[in-house]
């Protein structure tokens, strides 16, 4: 089934808050069972960093599908500049800060099951009255 694109900024607002939630309780859980060491301080780094990276992923894609033709194609060249500026950022963390890789793994791949989260939320909402008929002409 696909999502109508008037829902698709409200899904993007739930994945926001299921992602920002998980990355406080990872952090909170974190903190609580092994203490304010390098592991938490991981999960707590690559969760913010995981937010934004959602963050500038939501933004670049709206330039990228909403803009005029010349701005797309540097929005475009832009998203994989960013791709290639997160992992950047993701060395030097590793490579700088006091982190256990481990945590810091398990703080940026929140994202994944933030949108797994949300569509099954989603899925048990009830059904949206359809916009247009059917293709049999039957309403559904």
């Amino acid at each position: 089934m696909v999502m109508p694109a008037s829902e698709i900024p409200s899904f993007l607002r739930n994945v926001d808050r299921v992602l920002v939630t998980l990355v406080l309780v990872a952090s909170g859980l974190s903190a609580t069972l092994l203490g304010l060491g390098e592991i938490t301080w991981g999960v707590v780094v690559g969760g913010l960093i995981g937010i934004g990276n959602f963050a500038s992923l939501k933004w670049l894609g709206a330039k990228v599908f909403t803009g005029e033709q010349h701005s797309r194609t540097f929005y475009a060249s832009l998203f994989m500049g960013k791709l290639t500026a997160l992992m950047g950022v993701i060395a030097l963390c590793l490579l700088v800060l006091p982190l256990e890789p481990l945590g810091f793994l398990f703080g940026i791949s929140t994202l994944f099951p933030a949108i797994m989260i949300t569509f099954f939320w989603r899925s048990l909402s009830p059904a949206r009255a359809a916009s247009h008929p059917s293709p049999t002409g039957s309403e559904g």
